[in-house]
């Protein structure tokens, strides 16, 4: 899709935001913000999968519950989502950033290291 306005997510994010917001520079405003989305995206995606499990009726459907639920969904979330589980952080830092993503799901390699191309296999 052609971005009309000629602006990156970075740049959009940063005008939302104001520059520099809180001191923190632009890619840690751009980190904080990618967090958030992951977070807000599976604190949805689990509120989605509760609503597909049957009440079993053990405690009544109040309020209260509704809003425990809720809480107890963005705290999942915000575990869930440590380590950059979609690759937001790192699709929206701005180039030359540096940034260090940690966590489980900091890469795909299940935190072994990838084999450089010398080492790829047995050989034949």
């Amino acid at each position: 899709m052609i971005d009309p306005t000629g602006m990156g997510a970075v740049g959009r994010l940063e005008a939302l935001l104001g520059p520099g917001q809180g001191g923190t520079g632009r890619a840690r405003d751009a980190q904080a913000a990618a967090r958030e989305l992951g977070t807000v995206f599976l604190t949805q995606l689990i509120g989605a999968l509760r609503k597909t499990v049957p009440d079993a009726g053990l405690f009544p459907r109040s309020e209260a519950r509704t809003v425990f639920e809720g809480a107890f969904d963005r705290t999942m979330a915000e575990v869930l989502g440590e380590g950059d589980p979609f690759g937001l952080v790192k699709a929206m830092a701005p180039p030359g950033a540096g940034l260090k993503v940690s966590g489980p799901s900091a890469d795909s390699s299940g935190g072994q290291p990838l084999p450089t191309s010398a080492e790829e296999g047995p050989e034949p």
